[in-house]
């Protein structure tokens, strides 16, 4: 617990990155902990696997054991990549700190369940912050968040349930693309409220939602189609 920072250097903790790819299924960080860094530098000998020598990469990218994460309470931001390719990553628990979720920080996490949860600090979701999380049920955007940027949860086929904010002003291209039209799954995302707040929706941002036939709020469902949202 007498930890402040996550090392920069990967030299420095080459064992516990083995231990990561190979044995840990949870992680649980120490409420010290204020930042998940946007990068460890790439070294030759301890690269994960399939990832170029001296490649930036995300701090636990690709690390496929592990399956639940806890962060301490301290954290304020999990940066870019962070968790990016945990295929087997089920459930991460986040402090009510949390401001920023960065650009990939859990693409392709293909088996995330539950976010739990976003906390009402949060103001910033990154571009494809959460693009083919497949197993992804539930999203319920604080009203602190302004924008949902581009491909944010672009194919979240499980999506069956979405609240976004009151706050939300933006909404990019591709943000629910695909989303909750898995036929193997129960769920189906078939309807969404935009708040009043809402002004813009970028191209496709809807596009391939096929169950989606109940808009209400800012902008109806025939606006939606008007501004090409669907295609």
């Amino acid at each position: 617990n007498g930890i402040t920072e996550l090392p920069h250097a990967i030299g420095t903790v080459a064992n516990l990155w083995q231990d990561l790819f190979n044995n840990v299924k949870k992680l649980e960080l120490p409420d010290s902990i204020t930042e998940i860094p946007a990068y460890r530098p790439g070294a030759p000998d301890n690269d994960p696997p399939n990832q170029n020598p001296g490649a930036d990469i995300g701090y636990f990218q690709d690390c496929t054991s592990l399956t639940n994460v806890i962060l301490g309470k301290a954290v304020t931001k999990i940066a870019n990549r962070a968790f990016n390719g945990c295929t087997k990553l089920v459930e991460i628990k986040v402090p009510e700190t949390l401001e920023t979720i960065g650009d990939e920080a859990f693409r392709d996490c293909t088996s995330l369940e539950r976010f739990v949860d976003f906390p009402d600090s949060l103001t910033v979701i990154g571009q494809r912050a959460f693009q083919n999380c497949s197993e992804l049920g539930i999203v319920k955007i604080p009203d602190g968040v302004t924008e949902i940027r581009d491909s944010c949860f672009n194919g979240c086929g499980s999506l069956s349930n979405l609240v976004i904010g009151a706050g939300v002003e933006f909404i990019g291209i591709s943000a629910f693309q695909n989303c909750g039209n898995l036929l193997n799954k129960p769920g189906r995302l078939i309807a969404v409220e935009i708040p009043d707040s809402t002004y813009e929706i970028d191209a496709s941002a809807f596009f391939g939602c096929t169950y989606l036939t109940n808009v209400t709020g800012g902008l109806s469902l025939e606006e939606l189609q008007t501004f090409r949202q669907f295609g």
